[in-house]
């Protein structure tokens, strides 16, 4: 009684399940009354910061007519707590999981397309010859070189999937002209096209400069675009367009 805050003589007579009491559970109102009728059983309550479970014992008399019940109270409030603390553990590193995966997927799928643009970079190098070589060698290049930076932001996004797990992901801001990095990237993307499939770039922009991070930028056009170009039919025109105004970007 002095732990819940009550006392006998505010007790007797009252209702334990109507308010403004409400002492026990509503539930608990069939378990109290099987054990009037020979049935032990147990529920839980809670008052104010404790929680209790709580154990009924039917105690017949001497002709096996039961008036009274013994009902013990024990505070598991710890455990509980303990409990409800392993269970969100668990829901936590489960949620934790299922983000390595996506991650896991994600990373894989930007792999792909900048060492397909690297490979295919490679492939038409050693095709050319005379004049002509010299002539699209430094175009070639410099897409491996900008490529590999891909891949080195990627790789480092993944090794630093640390900070993933604790909720942090790092944007790095820069100022870049956004119609030249989308051209940079559909140029890098169109070795990858089917035959016959064709990019058309459409920017609504009332300004070209833009506070971003290019990483992230690049992660989703080349997500997009290499999309497109996976579920588009060869001959088939992907067209991808830019609007940009003050307050937000939208890319289609």
């Amino acid at each position: 009684l002095n732990v819940l805050g009550f006392s006998k003589e505010n007790m007797v007579g009252k209702y334990v399940f109507a308010p403004p009491e409400n002492l026990l559970p509503v539930d608990a109102k069939p378990i109290l009354e099987k054990a009037f009728r020979g049935e032990s059983g147990n529920f839980e309550a809670i008052k104010g910061d404790y929680i209790y479970n709580i154990n009924v014992v039917p105690l017949p008399d001497g002709q096996n007519k039961i008036d009274e019940v013994l009902v013990v109270l024990h505070n598991v409030t710890e455990n509980k707590r303990l409990e409800e603390g392993l269970y969100k553990t668990i829901e936590e590193e489960k949620k934790l999981n299922d983000l390595k995966s996506r991650f896991v997927t994600m990373a894989s799928h930007e792999f792909r397309t900048p060492l397909s643009t690297i490979l295919s970079s490679v492939f038409l190098m050693e095709n050319y010859s005379g004049e002509l070589y010299e002539e699209k060698k430094r175009v070639h290049l410099n897409r491996i070189k900008r490529t590999v930076n891909v891949l080195t932001e990627t790789l480092n996004d993944f090794l630093r999937l640390g900070k993933l797990e604790e909720g942090l992901i790092n944007i790095i801001l820069n100022e870049i002209n956004l119609e030249e990095e989308i051209q940079d990237i559909v140029t890098e993307m169109r070795p990858l096209l089917k035959p016959g499939q064709e990019i058309t770039v459409c920017h609504y922009n009332e300004r070209r400069n833009i506070l971003l991070d290019r990483y992230l930028l690049r992660s989703i056009v080349t997500n997009l675009l290499s999309n497109a170009v996976k579920y588009s039919y060869d001959n088939g025109l992907i067209i991808l367009e830019t609007t940009l105004t003050d307050s937000r970007m939208l890319i289609k």
